[in-house]
């Protein structure tokens, strides 16, 4: 879904690729404890430069964001320590072993150059049958779902931003992805008034494979609807 960016944790049926990531996970609005399942979720691979941010994950318990003066990561300005495991406004950070995918969510797969590295530079997860809000410019909401081979997003567009929470990307922009803001709204059907009928934009269908290939500076899709 191009232009739209921004995992429900649920410890059944993930599929797991091999390498170190660090995991922004944002929960519903109302949930401040992060005590329920999250509705969206960012993935960084750690020790890779996105223009002129670096993340690294010292252990289970330590992890930096380290801020640059430059793009290509020479000239470093800052080095943020992450609270890893803590609850802050409705969102957790936490460093993996692996990049998860998580069950019930659509995943977008970003990746850099494929002859360094065939594994995901990062990943944007959203959660599947769930009404969520864009609450930037211009403003939408979307509801995905997924079949054996595509992911249909229904897009809808709002005149006013919701409130509670918004879940932002850590990094910005970064090639024109993770730039998003969203807040996840537990899905009402025709009620909710963010995904109305009555504001019904468009269908926005993507190919995904469970078995995805690197892209070269490009995009792929998988989806673990189970």
């Amino acid at each position: 879904m191009k232009g739209i960016l921004v995992l429900f944790v649920i410890l059944l049926s993930t599929i797991v690729v091999s390498s170190q990531y660090i995991k922004y996970d944002y929960y519903n609005s109302a949930d401040n404890a992060c005590s329920q399942n999250p509705e969206y979720s960012v993935q960084y691979i750690t020790n890779y430069c996105m223009n002129g941010t670096e993340f690294q994950c010292i252990n289970q318990d330590r992890a930096f964001m380290i801020k640059y003066a430059d793009n290509d990561c020479q000239t470093k300005l800052a080095s943020l320590p992450l609270s890893l495991g803590v609850c802050q406004n409705g969102m957790t950070v936490n460093c993996g072993n692996d990049l998860t995918l998580q069950s019930n969510t659509f995943t977008e797969l970003h990746f850099g150059d494929c002859s360094q590295s065939t594994e995901p530079i990062g990943a944007s997860s959203y959660s599947l049958g769930l009404c969520l809000v864009e609450v930037i410019e211009p403003i939408a909401s979307t509801i995905s779902t997924c079949n054996s081979t595509t992911i249909s997003t229904q897009v809808y567009r709002v005149n006013n931003f919701p409130t509670g929470n918004s879940a932002t990307s850590a990094t910005g922009s970064y090639s024109g992805w993770l730039t998003g803001s969203y807040t996840g709204r537990d899905l009402e059907g025709s009620t909710d008034p963010y995904c109305n009928s009555n504001n019904y934009a468009s269908t926005v269908y993507d190919a995904y494979s469970v078995n995805y290939q690197c892209v070269d500076y490009g995009i792929s899709y998988t989806c673990n609807p189970q």
